[in-house]
């Protein structure tokens, strides 16, 4: 999981699962560095200290006493302390950083200049109503959606596909957006739709957007010089920048090793048309490196293809893994529609963990992310892109962990094989 909005911190090698790098391909993914799309440059960094997850280094192109400011008025938004409580004092703060006292000084006097702390002599520094801005509104935060994207229910929230992370709560959303002093839009999007005052307030008004489109499709949509503050959301256009985005080689490595523990030796895979075929060939290799490094071919005929999710199951098969939320939901349905039982036939997992509601009584087996990291870093982006200098951030990685559901069973022929696997 990616602790921190720090670009050179989450890019390094050393963050990937190297005993999951089955390619150079995923590795150089991971860091952000697939060629010829991106090269991500990692120089000398010359890091002094941390404050809860944030790295201040020296050679980064903004002050260490504007990095402590950032990295505090973060801290406030975040809600780390309530209103009026007493931030952690100078000894505690110059002892975890590692920082001077007049660097220290100086971001105390620029949160203070911005309203966000209040120093009383003697007693501390205490956080003021207006670090989360009171009942004004910084504007509003525009997330466009397909107009024809089927927007579902979880929790009592709308949530809304996204391409490596599972579903996104709306609800989610808008609920940090409000404690940081922002307004969050859905805007459902068509081939024609061009963002205008009409669409929701004044230009002037837009103070950022979340896209789950790629660059390209989103300057449809925008003009350019709306675009200042974007954050790519779960979109695997390598172009797409600054982008938070999931790991699809160890969510798949990592389901696929949920079925190979249950004894499943033939795996049917039902890719999504909505992947790139980057993100695809992750996938594949995520799920064959786990059958390789159980021992196991993965093959054609370990792992045969599905051309879609009315088709026919092959008759090896004792599993079915979906690329996408959407793919899973939709094989389990004709599985059973076909007579199948789930899981006592047939084992369904997907790359994507399920958010909304059961299935006829089904959670399917996925990878899921913390959704609040990821949200949480999403919108400190934004904030930072408004500070000056802005934080330089290419493409930040999380990693996923695995939810079991109830639709992953043994094969009924695989006694003797679950013995060979737990060894």
């Amino acid at each position: 999981m990616c602790a921190s909005i720090a670009p050179q911190e989450a890019l390094r090698a050393e963050d990937c699962p190297l005993e999951r790098v089955a390619t150079a391909q995923h590795a150089r993914y991971r860091m952000g560095v697939i060629t010829p799309f991106y090269k991500c440059e990692l120089s000398a960094m010359a890091v002094v200290g941390e404050f809860y997850g944030h790295v201040l280094e020296r050679g980064v192109g903004s002050t260490l006493s504007n990095q402590l400011y950032q990295a505090l008025r973060h801290e406030i938004l975040r809600g780390r302390w309530t209103l009026g409580e007493r931030i952690p004092s100078f000894k505690e703060i110059i002892a975890q950083t590692g920082l001077s006292r007049n660097s220290l000084l100086r971001a105390l006097d620029q949160l203070e200049a911005g309203g966000y702390v209040e120093r009383i002599r003697h007693k501390g520094v205490f956080v003021k109503a207006t670090a989360t801005h009171g009942n004004r509104s910084l504007g509003t935060v525009v997330i466009p959606v397909p107009a024809d994207a089927p927007i579902e229910s979880h929790h009592g929230q709308p949530s809304v596909e996204t391409q490596t992370f599972s579903r996104i709560s709306v609800g989610h959303l808008a609920k940090t957006a409000g404690k940081l002093g922002l307004r969050t839009r859905i805007w459902p999007v068509g081939h024609r739709s061009v963002w205008s005052s009409g669409d929701g307030g004044a230009d002037s008004d837009l103070f950022g957007v979340i896209s789950l489109f790629s660059p390209k499709q989103l300057q449809r949509f925008f003009k350019p010089r709306l675009l200042d503050r974007v954050v790519y959301l779960g979109t695997d256009d390598f172009l797409a920048r600054p982008c938070l985005t999931g790991d699809p080689f160890t969510a798949a490595y990592q389901v696929a090793s949920e079925l190979i523990k249950h004894g499943h030796r033939c795996i049917a895979l039902l890719p999504s048309p909505a992947l790139h075929q980057a993100t695809e060939d992750l996938v594949r290799a995520g799920i064959g490196t786990a059958m390789r490094d159980a021992g196991l071919s993965a093959g054609p005929e370990a792992l045969p293809e599905m051309p879609g999710p009315d088709a026919p199951i092959p008759s090896d098969a004792t599993a079915a893994f979906g690329f996408c939320g959407e793919c899973a939901r939709d094989v389990l349905q004709h599985a059973r529609a076909a007579g199948f039982r789930v899981p006592e036939d047939l084992s369904v997992v997907s790359l994507q963990e399920q958010q909304g509601p059961p299935c006829d009584g089904l959670r399917i087996c996925g990878a899921g992310y913390e959704w609040d990291d990821i949200i949480g870093t999403c919108f400190d982006i934004l904030l930072s892109s408004a500070s000056s200098p802005p934080r330089s951030v290419a493409r930040l990685t999380f990693d996923p962990r695995v939810h079991e559901g109830n639709t992953v069973a043994p094969p009924r022929d695989s006694s003797v094989f679950l013995g060979v696997v737990n060894q």
